[in-house]
C-alpha cells in the first residue's frame, strides 16, 4: 500500500476583502509570528485580550487559557520549548461582523519525542475597537497528544525510577485495574498478583525478606506492544549480598501495563533465604 503526501497549502488569503482591516491585522499577527516578533503579535492584541487554544484540553504544553496581552506571551514560549515548527501556513479565512475565521496548516516535530504532527487548525479572531479581543484555536488535537505521549520504553523506565526513588505509588499509577505480576514461585516473594491491591501486597512484603533491595535495569527493548528489560538486582539478605541478573518482560495496553514477567537465576538467590 502506498500513499501520497498531502500538498502543502500556500500561505495566502483570498477568501475576504483584502482591504478589511480585520484579515489584515489578522495577517499581520500571522506574518509577525512567522517571522518570530512577538511585539509585533501583541501590538494586535487588546490588553484585556481572551486568548485560548483547545481551552479545555491538556494535551499539548500551549493549551489552556491565556487571560491579558501579558499572559499571551506564555503561549508561545509553551510552543518555542517545546516544538519544532515545521511550517504554518494560513490557508484561507473569511469574515464577517467582529469576526475574522482563518484556516491554518501546521506541522512540527516534538522535541522530546522526536514524532511529527501534521494537521488543519481553525483560529477564531473576534475584534473590538480595532484590537483582537478574543482568541479560540481548535485543531487534531487526538493527534497533539499521541506526539507529545511519551513512548512505552519512557513509561517503563518512569517506572524503574520511581521505585529506585521509594514512590510506590507512581509505579502502581502505571498498572491496569486487570494488571496480573509474575515472579518466580520459588521465591519467598513469588506468585502472580492480579490488581494493584495485590501487587501493591507484593511490594509491601518485599522489606520483610531482603535486607537492601535494587533494580539496575541496562537495557531496554521495545517489540510491538511489550518492553522487554535486561539488568540486575543487587542487595543483601539475611547480611549476605547478592547480584542477581533478570530479564523483565512488560505487556502494554493503551499505555498502561497489563502484565509484568520476572525472570531470573533465582537458584542464586534461594540459599540465602534459608529453608521455608
Amino acid at each position: 500500500m502506498t500513499t501520497t503526501p498531502s500538498p502543502r497549502p500556500t500561505a495566502t488569503i483570498d477568501t475576504a476583502p483584502d482591504d478589511d482591516p480585520k484579515v489584515a491585522s489578522v495577517q499581520r499577527l500571522y506574518a509577525a509570528f512567522g517571522r518570530g516578533d512577538l511585539d509585533g503579535v501583541l501590538a494586535e492584541l487588546a490588553e484585556d485580550v481572551d486568548w485560548a487554544a483547545e481551552a479545555a484540553g491538556t494535551g499539548a504544553p500551549w493549551y489552556g487559557s491565556y487571560r491579558g496581552r501579558d499572559a499571551v506571551p506564555g503561549f508561545f514560549a509553551a510552543i518555542a520549548s517545546t516544538v519544532d515548527i515545521d511550517y504554518l501556513d494560513v490557508v484561507g479565512c473569511t469574515c464577517g461582523g467582529d469576526d475574522v475565521i482563518a484556516t491554518v496548516r501546521w506541522a512540527y516535530t516534538v522535541k522530546a519525542t522526536g514524532r511529527r504532527a501534521e494537521m488543519y487548525m481553525q483560529h477564531w479572531w473576534r475584534f473590538a475597537d480595532g484590537r483582537i479581543v478574543f482568541f479560540r484555536g481548535s485543531e487534531d488535537s487526538a493527534q497533539s497528544v499521541a506526539a507529545f505521549a511519551p513512548s512505552l520504553v519512557e513509561i517503563v523506565r518512569d517506572g524503574y525510577d520511581a521505585f529506585s526513588r521509594g514512590d510506590i505509588p507512581a509505579v502502581l499509577a502505571t498498572f491496569a485495574d486487570t494488571a496480573q505480576w509474575y515472579s518466580p514461585d520459588e521465591l519467598p516473594t513469588g506468585g502472580t498478583f492480579r490488581g494493584p491491591a495485590e501487587i501493591a501486597a507484593f511490594f509491601s512484603a518485599l522489606p520483610a525478606h531482603y535486607d537492601e533491595l535494587q533494580v539496575h535495569p541496562e537495557r531496554f527493548h521495545a517489540a510491538g506492544d511489550r518492553v522487554v528489560v535486561e539488568g540486575h538486582h543487587t542487595g543483601r539478605v539475611a547480611g549476605a549480598p547478592f547480584d542477581v541478573g533478570f530479564v523483565h518482560v512488560w505487556t502494554m495496553q493503551d499505555r498502561s501495563v497489563v502484565e509484568f514477567r520476572e525472570y531470573m537465576d533465582s537458584g542464586k538467590l534461594l540459599p540465602l533465604f534459608g529453608p521455608r
